[in-house]
């Protein structure tokens, strides 16, 4: 068993102090893999399936599935009147390429967006997350692990539908990423994420993880309150899951406790034309990296209509380059180069060598 505790304390405003007592017999990765190249596991994929939430494991429960990680996080919860401390146990699964636990390399944790559609979703399944993983890999010749988020996927915890965008996400995924660490011996990460994946990105940022080379937000659900304001949501002070503001977990309001490191390269890939994570909220999320002396891009891209929302391959392929060694300038060159989009579009950058405020 792999055993994290997260606490966000009052002192900091929801900002996660997180710490780690990890075990020291790691399983063996080989206890982990499918009985047969053939296996499949159906999850559940409906919204109403979502909606209702996801049945409880037991520790053994979940160590017999393959690919999983039972883990513990406490994290506070901002109240009303007053806070009060929680402490959660969760089946985390994930799904790596062919190459992971084959290489020493800073492999790319991929976190996904939010799988709320009212058709539900097609791709739930553990094979499809499986060939996703090494579709992602082969494209950036780099490991790959996909995290399914608390709730779907077969990652129990919290119910995707109420509880995205909190501390109790945040702390899940940073123990489970923690947990991966201790399981195949990593020390350095790449992340990138989608949409309510990149505002996870975005939060294991702002809670002090030192351990990131290359992260990317695309589309990120980054300043949760101003993407409200923005988007003029109909429940003015909440969330689009029906939280209070004040009972999320809002990257934009720490960006002040992150850890400085120049070498550290983050890339935010935002659609101006996006229907569900406002351009300008984004933006400013890059402009708050920018006055703490972060070493980030921002770097326009056009999506597929109707939603213009989904950017998760030049996000990718932006921390693959990263990874890789590529310059600033080579990334946004690659990241540029398609003759069919227009060739007007927004590129900031900030600089390293700005001292934090």
């Amino acid at each position: 068993m792999v055993k994290h505790l997260v606490h966000f304390s009052r002192a900091a405003l929801q900002l996660a102090l997180c710490f780690a007592t990890l075990a020291t017999n790691a399983l063996a990765e080989t206890g982990h893999r499918p009985s047969s190249a053939d296996y499949d596991e159906a999850f559940p994929s409906t919204l109403r399936e979502i909606t209702t939430g996801p049945s409880p494991l037991t520790q053994a429960e979940c160590e017999a599935r393959p690919h999983a990680l039972w883990i513990s996080a406490n994290w506070i919860e901002k109240g009303t009147f007053s806070d009060s401390e929680k402490t959660g146990q969760a089946c985390i699964r994930y799904f790596p390429s062919a190459q992971v636990g084959q290489t020493p390399d800073a492999p790319l944790i991929y976190i996904h967006g939010d799988r709320v559609e009212p058709e539900g979703f097609k791709d739930g399944s553990y094979r499809q997350q499986i060939i996703f993983a090494n579709q992602i890999a082969k494209t950036i010749s780099r490991a790959t692990v996909l995290i399914a988020r608390p709730g779907v996927l077969g990652s129990t915890g919290a119910n995707h539908q109420t509880d995205r965008r909190t501390p109790q996400e945040a702390a899940l995924i940073y123990a489970a990423i923690d947990a991966l660490k201790v399981r195949y011996g990593w020390s350095r990460l790449v992340l990138s994420g989608q949409s309510g994946g990149g505002g996870l990105v975005a939060a294991m940022l702002t809670m002090g993880r030192n351990d990131i080379d290359c992260a990317a937000m695309s589309s990120g659900a980054v300043a949760v309150r101003l993407r409200t304001i923005d988007q003029k949501f109909s429940n003015p002070g909440r969330d689009s899951t029906g939280r209070y503001l004040y009972e999320t977990y809002d990257p934009m309001d720490h960006v002040g406790r992150m850890t400085t490191d120049p070498a550290r390269r983050l890339f935010i890939v935002a659609d101006r034309r996006d229907k569900r994570v406002s351009y300008n909220s984004q933006r400013q999320f890059f402009l708050t990296l920018e006055k703490h002396g972060q070493h980030a891009l921002f770097i326009e891209q056009f999506a597929k209509a109707p939603n213009f929302h989904s950017l998760t391959w030049p996000g990718v392929r932006a921390v693959g380059f990263c990874a890789a060694g590529r310059s600033d300038d080579e990334i946004v060159a690659l990241l540029t180069k398609n003759p069919d989009e227009p060739s007007e579009r927004e590129i900031l950058r900030s600089s390293p060598a700005l001292k934090p405020l």
